[in-house]
């Protein structure tokens, strides 16, 4: 880099870089962008105004050395307001650490979730203390038994049998599963999971979808059932798997791809301690 930044403009730029960008003249333009980028974007419209007595600088080495401070200082900006924007969940006893957008709500039951609104939940189980119908330690064991050999093993849940995964999070194995409905006909949920095994407890991550914004804006995998479900919209079961290719393929509705790849970048922040 050998081109000398204007230092009125640049110290705009430092102090807007994490709300805005800016411009030559210091105008404010409503978008977020990258320390560096930004100042090659004002390098770059200032390139028509240099003076010989700039360019002897830049020709020195001095402007270099003078830039990449002024980037690192900016990036340690950028670093700390996107800290200021997360939410972080740890639990020392099961060795688990995450974090996740400040506007998603943060539950430990999924049942209480209001299904309209999108939701994170976080459930933390000892091995030794799970018994309800149809789930026990036993069937733990033989999950944790499966994952270590990259296998699913046996559904916790009522998921769509073509989202069950094995994810890898590093030294472990997991179970990545999509639930579209439980029960009965008329059900209709949007909920991504994630279960694995550390310390001997079972960790269960789930993340809630907006269950109106996604029925509406992607209303051709829904029909009617007035007899069973009134005047709901209840799921097209043919059309299940395509949906959630559909989302797969990032060719989703706004709201539920937002849902769906929120929960992909939620996965990548887990930490094992």
């Amino acid at each position: 880099m050998n081109r000398k930044v204007n230092a009125k403009v640049l110290g705009l730029c430092l102090m807007m870089f994490f709300v805005s960008g800016c411009s030559e003249g210091g105008a404010v333009e409503t978008k977020k962008e990258n320390p560096q980028a930004l100042v090659e974007k004002v390098e770059k419209e200032n390139l028509d105004s240099i003076t010989p007595e700039e360019a002897e600088f830049n020709a020195s080495g001095r402007a270099k050395a003078y830039d990449d401070e002024t980037i690192k200082e900016m990036e340690r900006q950028y670093a700390d307001q996107e800290v200021a924007e997360r939410q972080f969940f740890e639990d020392k006893d099961a060795g688990v650490s995450l974090n996740f957008p400040q506007n998603i709500a943060l539950t430990q039951d999924t049942t209480k979730n209001n299904p309209n609104v999108m939701h994170l939940t976080m459930q933390v189980e000892k091995l030794s203390e799970i018994d309800r119908p149809g789930f026990d330690i036993d069937i733990a064991r033989k999950n944790i038994a499966a994952l270590e050999k990259g296998e699913f093993g046996e559904d916790l849940d009522q998921s769509l049998e073509a989202s069950q995964k094995v994810k890898s999070l590093g030294k472990l194995n997991a179970q990545e599963s999509l639930v579209l409905s439980r029960f009965e006909v008329c059900d209709v949920t949007f909920e991504r999971k994630l279960v694995f095994y550390q310390n001997d407890y079972q960790i269960t991550l789930t993340l809630n979808g907006p269950r109106i914004n996604i029925i509406n804006e992607m209303n051709n995998y829904f029909k009617m059932d007035e007899d069973n479900c009134g005047n709901e919209k209840i799921w097209d079961f043919n059309k299940q798997t395509n949906f959630y290719k559909k989302l797969q393929n990032n060719e989703g509705s706004p709201k539920a791809q937002e849902w769906f790849n929120l929960f992909d970048e939620i996965i990548e922040t887990i930490e094992l301690i």
